[in-house]
């Protein structure tokens, strides 16, 4: 059964669809909560195709139910163009969404990406989880 979710293009979703069948995702992603905070923990890579695909489902998934959100990085191990494109994504969803979101604790390789690339002009990162978990609760009301 294929569920469309909002925020993702039909054409997307069908090639999700396909790639699943086609290919292994080397990203794993695991949602909590923490007082109010959704936490999406990701392992592996963002990159072009099925995991970065599967992250923004993940996240349009999640976005109804929460106002605030951290994206943890911390086992993220590469992430390309696309993957960076996503995160971009993410951001404007969420912000469409009226949901607070913050990437936490990249990887030192990661880090120098996203500052090479100014998004941490756009994007609220934080040095650790526990620090963007903080910086949230603050707010829940």
């Amino acid at each position: 059964m294929t569920t469309t979710i909002p925020y993702l293009p039909t054409a997307r979703v069908q090639l999700l669809n396909r790639v699943r069948k086609e290919s292994k995702v080397k990203l794993t992603i695991q949602v909590g909560d923490c007082d109010g905070v959704t936490l999406v923990r990701c392992r592996g890579r963002i990159t072009f195709g099925v995991e970065a695909l599967a992250l923004g489902e993940r996240v349009a998934q999640l976005l109804p139910s929460t106002q605030f959100m951290v994206l943890d990085l911390s086992g993220v191990d590469a992430i390309d163009s696309a993957g960076l494109g996503e995160l971009v994504m993410l951001y404007m969803r969420t912000k469409a969404s009226r949901c607070e979101l913050k990437l936490a604790a990249p990887r030192p390789g990661i880090w120098d990406l996203l500052q090479l690339t100014n998004l941490t002009s756009v994007l609220q990162v934080c040095s650790t989880v526990n620090e963007a978990i903080a910086s949230l609760r603050e707010r829940v009301a």
